[in-house]
């Protein structure tokens, strides 16, 4: 069974800047991402169990994955709500302070 996977407008504005990024130099590659990015989404939804579980110290739990071989320093960060829903939180660079910034998550 596939689960319905959404995303925060944290994730959104993450998704949105990183293919702004992406696209200053290289469009195709943007475009590349983002397809990537929804067959990430789409594994995500058919194998939840596919994440690591993190432990960032938050009162929810999160996992990760990262986006594709090729997008390897992209990560997907997410949190299973009940058998029918995911919630993608943040989509996030490996070298950020990933830990900064989902501290306020809760």
């Amino acid at each position: 069974m596939s689960r319905v996977v959404t995303t925060t407008p944290a994730a959104d504005n993450d998704i949105r800047a990183i293919a702004t990024y992406i696209a200053a130099d290289k469009p195709q590659s943007a475009r590349d991402f983002g397809v990537e990015l929804g067959q990430a989404f789409t594994r995500i939804g058919e194998h939840a169990e596919l994440g690591r579980v993190i432990d960032l110290g938050l009162p929810i739990t999160l996992q990760v994955v990262r986006v594709s071989r090729r997008f390897r320093r992209y990560l997907v960060f997410y949190r299973v709500l009940d058998a029918e829903r995911i919630e993608v939180v943040r989509v996030l660079h490996g070298a950020r302070d990933v830990n900064t910034l989902l501290s306020g998550l809760s």
